[in-house]
């Protein structure tokens, strides 16, 4: 079992603890697959000792610790997204008039 896989069953058992991954990975599809798990911080074992106890207090203090390379993988992986356009089962005449009320229509122009 991996630490990603075992990451699921402490969250199940203990959702309050934070959990710190350790890794020598560094590809988005583990950092993805980690942070879906519930993994409050993603730190490589390159790291200085120093900068993994601090990301240790950082995850106690409630703080999501990675480092900068780390982070702009995330974002980057979060800028690719798809944005998903809501719903709301409008028909063609209610979509036309609310665009016609953001425009600055009154209800009775519109």
């Amino acid at each position: 079992m991996s630490g990603i896989e075992a990451l699921s069953g402490f969250q199940s058992k203990a959702p309050q603890t934070s959990v710190v991954i350790l890794t020598v990975f560094e590809d988005d599809d583990k950092i993805f697959r980690a942070i879906c798990a519930g993994a409050t911080g993603y730190i490589l074992k390159t790291s200085t000792s120093q900068a993994i106890a601090d990301a240790v207090r950082t995850a106690h203090g409630g703080g999501s610790p990675s480092n900068p390379h780390i982070a702009k993988r995330v974002l980057a992986m979060l800028s690719r997204s798809p944005t998903q356009k809501a719903e709301y089962g409008l028909i063609p005449r209610e979509t036309e008039i609310l665009q016609l009320l953001v425009q600055g229509s009154t209800i009775k122009a519109a």
